[in-house]
């Protein structure tokens, strides 16, 4: 697409791999879940999927565990701070608040997994949506 004052023309789209063509045309058909119970259609054809399918739609695993560095490579940038800010004020409470060891290694791990559970759809959203938010 050519940009009518500069003359430039917009970049492809990214070649994403087979992994992400098929979130994204998961993502496409059925739509992405929000923050409460996901659509009656959504659920049924994630459940109609295999184990490994579900997992590959639900977890992105590179997410959980390299985090903010996954979030920045995808170019998520804001919700790589986002992600940062809120992981530093969780790490902060828990010391000031003497959290036991145990409480906070849990706090700490639902954490990383609801990022790493989140970023498929954040990925989605940027690429597919336009939609560059701040917002998890």
């Amino acid at each position: 697409m050519a940009h009518e004052h500069t003359g430039l023309t917009a970049a492809p789209a990214p070649v994403r791999s087979g992994k992400w063509q098929f979130r994204f045309g998961f993502f496409d058909t059925y739509g992405t879940p929000g923050w409460g119970k996901p659509d009656v259609e959504y659920a049924a054809a994630l459940r109609a999927l295999s184990f490994r399918d579900r997992i590959k739609i639900t977890m992105n695993f590179c997410a959980a565990f390299f985090t903010v560095f996954y979030l920045l490579y995808l170019g998520l940038w804001r919700k790589a701070i986002v992600v940062l800010v809120v992981a530093v004020a969780l790490g902060v409470t828990t010391v000031a608040l003497n959290v036991p060891y145990g409480l906070d290694t849990a706090i700490s791990m639902a954490w990383w997994i609801w990022i790493g559970m989140r970023t498929n759809i954040y990925y989605y959203e940027r690429v597919a949506e336009g939609r560059k938010t701040w917002g998890l």
